[in-house]
């Protein structure tokens, strides 16, 4: 296909923010996420996805559009109830949508993806798909707290494996998990490259430890308090058996959100404030840096994930990472450094062990296995197979 054509939509469920025309957001902005498919090229990407309007960006916040992005707006509900009184307007878009001359990818697991996916099949149109987490873990009993949660995980998951199994293409953010779930028609369209934003710059040469100084452990974790399924809870949790076990540790929360509050209460509750310390919203590198520095283990009791952004970043910085055995989680952290999911008990244990066992004489050892790990996250590596996948999509579809 000649390379003026090369325009492409991305059908997303993502939350952005519309202020003055253009859409915001803290972790799908121009640099992060639109460039990377203009640098594989893309000639025009159009993402597509929810909106809502706002007065105030919160802070963090940054333009998606940019030389050669734009946004489209789809819709602007919030929640199920909101999505049922807005179907006729959304299923009216989302035809209009899968007919655009544009080729499609899909950004899946979502509902607007998968209400694209249907017209797709219908008009038959080739298209292709970014898939980024497994419903199962995502929409799990423990991740999602609904009535309808065991009919939403099941059908979700059937339509990733129908989207992946129809799709010209699909891109994945790890190298196995996710593949043997939802394999695509065959392994010669199957891209793996992880959505990270790393440089050599980024990357330590050589960590020191805090802690090595005789001060306090300190654990540190980066995610936004939006969902329950990354686990907050279950690490305050934890941190009230090490501090009933005389550990001397400080735990560092990076993020906010709506369940902020409540995970000021509950560390309140639990008569833990003095060893935790929240730290709010970073809104740079520079800060995410500091944070990452500061810190001697980065911990992260996520209930579901596909292969987090936030470890690799942090194993950027030489940090050795402990945590729970979801999604892609084993692709960068050893089996004995991983518990299951929602168990706080087996977590604290794990903590104990670097503040006061196994691992707190190792701690070089470990950083060193976390940089050899992050060297292979590094854009030119990830760049050439994202460039493969939109060479193949397009060729697909000539």
């Amino acid at each position: 296909m000649a390379s003026d054509q090369m325009a492409l939509r991305i059908v997303l469920d993502g939350k952005f923010f519309w202020h003055q025309g253009h859409a915001y957001s803290g972790h799908m902005h121009y640099d992060l996420f639109a460039r990377k498919y203009i640098e594989a090229g893309v000639n025009e990407l159009i993402v597509c996805g929810r909106a809502y309007e706002t007065a105030v960006l919160p802070a963090g916040a940054r333009r998606l559009d940019g030389p050669g992005v734009r946004f489209e707006r789809l819709a602007q509900y919030k929640g199920a109830a909101q999505f049922l009184t807005s179907i006729p307007k959304v299923i009216g878009r989302c035809w209009s949508l899968a007919r655009a001359p544009e080729q499609i990818m899909l950004y899946v697991p979502g509902t607007l993806p998968f209400v694209v996916l249907f017209f797709l099949l219908l008009l038959r149109k080739p298209f292709g798909c970014l898939v980024v987490a497994d419903p199962a873990d995502q929409m799990g009993p423990q991740a999602l707290r609904h009535p309808l949660q065991p009919y939403a995980r099941r059908l979700y998951m059937a339509l990733l494996r129908l989207s992946c199994r129809k799709a010209k293409a699909v891109l994945y953010v790890t190298q196995k998990y996710l593949q043997r779930g939802y394999p695509g028609k065959s392994r010669s369209v199957e891209f793996g490259a992880s959505d990270v934003n790393i440089s050599r710059e980024f990357i330590v040469k050589q960590k020191s430890f805090p802690a090595s100084e005789g001060q306090k452990t300190r654990f540190v974790y980066v995610a936004a308090m939006i969902q329950a399924y990354k686990g907050h809870d279950v690490l305050l949790k934890a941190a009230k058996l090490l501090q009933q076990r005389g550990a001397r540790f400080e735990v560092v929360l990076v993020g906010g959100g709506a369940l902020s509050q409540k995970y000021h209460q509950m560390a309140a509750d639990l008569d833990i404030a003095p060893c935790m310390k929240f730290a709010g919203q970073v809104d740079s590198r520079d800060e995410l840096r500091a944070v990452l520095d500061g810190a001697d283990i980065f911990v992260i009791p996520s209930r579901a994930e596909g292969l987090p952004r936030a470890v690799v970043e942090a194993m950027a910085r030489g940090l050795p990472v402990i945590g729970t055995n979801v999604g892609g989680m084993f692709e960068l952290v050893p089996s004995d450094r991983l518990v299951p999911p929602n168990d706080h008990v087996a977590l604290a244990e794990l903590m104990w062990e670097c503040c006061e066992g196994r691992y707190a004489g190792k701690m070089d050892v470990l950083s060193e296995s976390s940089l050899s790990v992050a060297q292979m996250y590094l854009p030119e590596i990830t760049a050439a197979v994202r460039r493969a996948f939109v060479n193949e999509l397009f060729r697909s579809m000539c």
